[in-house]
């Protein structure tokens, strides 16, 4: 379902003013594969490593690194994901330097940002900075929802209505496992 997001982490102070460049290998330490788009979505085919290493370095000048999230964009989906495989700092951040996502799903597939049977190549789809994370995120992407790696744990909004005043932050975590109470 195209439920779109976006994704933030907090930059720690000591990455501030680096330029970084993904690591591969620790995404494919969690058996985690870079899937390619050639036409439609379930025409998949890993992604050659040398491909992987073309994503440009990317230079913290913001405090805060966020990506678009194309599918599944809700907490039960992409926030079930992050809470799972990416839940320490240095594998969400290494994540949003790889860039836009279509997907990233349990099933172990990360794809590059496509639409409509367009491919998009990874360095055609970098990360944003940002000094704050935007409070218009509804109308500018029209992101449903809206996640933040903060302090070692991941939160959540809908990003549904008027934010002009910031963000109602829910722990992820907390979130689903009580969703998960109500269907027991």
């Amino acid at each position: 379902m195209s439920t779109r997001s976006m994704i933030f982490v907090e930059v720690k102070a000591e990455d501030m003013g680096k330029t970084l460049k993904p690591n591969k290998n620790l995404i494919y330490a969690k058996g985690l594969r870079f899937a390619d788009v050639d036409g439609w979505i379930d025409n998949k085919k890993t992604i050659p490593e040398a491909e992987i290493d073309k994503v440009p370095a990317t230079e913290i000048t913001g405090k805060y690194i966020g990506i678009y999230h194309h599918w599944d964009g809700y907490p039960e989906g992409v926030g079930d994901t992050l809470l799972n495989l990416f839940n320490t700092y240095e594998d969400a951040l290494n994540l949003m330097l790889y860039g836009s996502e279509s997907t990233i799903n349990c099933e172990g597939e990360i794809e590059p940002y496509w639409l409509r049977g367009c491919r998009f190549g990874r360095e055609d789809t970098p990360p944003s900075l940002h000094t704050e994370i935007p409070k218009n995120l509804n109308e500018t992407c029209w992101a449903e929802y809206v996640y933040l790696f903060k302090d070692g744990e991941w939160l959540f909004d809908e990003t549904y209505g008027d934010k002009s005043k910031g963000y109602n932050w829910q722990n992820l975590a907390d979130h689903l496992a009580g969703m998960q109470d109500k269907a027991q």
